[in-house]
């Protein structure tokens, strides 16, 4: 898989089995690369993912921006888990039919508790799994509301789920420690779901497993590994 960055000297980058750090201080290009990011659609502004079949849709990434409010169920990730079950289940024989009774005896109940108001009713039985989850609000847990165990169950999550085949991390190096960011590191090769982070400041540092593409103001972009 590579990122494709197409107003850099450097072209292209393999971003598997390593974590992608973007340290982008120019705005202009920063907001360019948080539009391909959301929109991923051409013509694209700065960056693009190539799988080695073609270039992937937004679809295929989550992006994390506010850190403050970051949780499990955030809608965006909410709709993909839906999305993920509702096709587990129906494409699973056994689970359809299963559910299918389960829905057709909660819609009997339903219509039984009315049997004594003299109106007549018509519904429209539609047993659509999505809408179930959504009913019962099925959400995500997670047993510690620390960011870093956060994210680490994220990734977990995405990887489980197949939710998504890139996370974004926008300014997060703000809110990890180092050891915060080793671990998140060793989560996402761990896990094989590649994280590329996206920060608007420069650092010195060059932590394990990363490699930097650092990109000044006057556009000058230089590999750091």
């Amino acid at each position: 898989m590579k990122l494709l960055m197409y107003n850099c000297e450097i072209s292209s980058l393999e971003i598997e089995e390593k974590i992608i750090v973007l340290e982008i201080e120019n705005p202009k290009i920063f907001n360019g690369i948080l539009k391909d990011i959301f929109m991923a659609e051409f013509p694209y502004n700065e960056i693009a993912i190539d799988d080695g079949k073609g270039l992937l849709k937004a679809k295929d990434f989550l992006c994390i921006i506010d850190f403050y409010n970051f949780n499990l169920t955030e809608k965006t990730l909410t709709t993909k888990l839906y999305k993920y079950l509702d096709k587990y289940i129906s494409e699973n024989t056994f689970l359809r039919l299963k559910y299918d009774e389960i829905f057709s005896n909660f819609a009997t109940s339903l219509t039984a508790l009315l049997d004594d108001i003299d109106i007549d009713f018509e519904y429209s039985q539609t047993n659509e799994i999505k809408n179930a989850l959504s009913l019962i609000n099925m959400i995500l847990y997670v047993d510690n509301d620390s960011l870093i165990e956060k994210l680490l169950q994220y990734i977990k999550i995405c990887s489980e789920l197949n939710l998504c085949k890139i996370i974004f991390l926008v300014n997060v190096k703000a809110f990890l420690i180092k050891d915060e960011l080793l671990l998140l590191y060793k989560q996402s090769l761990y896990y094989k779901i590649p994280i590329i982070l996206l920060e608007s400041q420069h650092s010195e540092d060059l932590l394990e497993n990363e490699e930097k593409v650092f990109t000044d103001r006057n556009f000058c972009d230089i590999l750091i590994m």
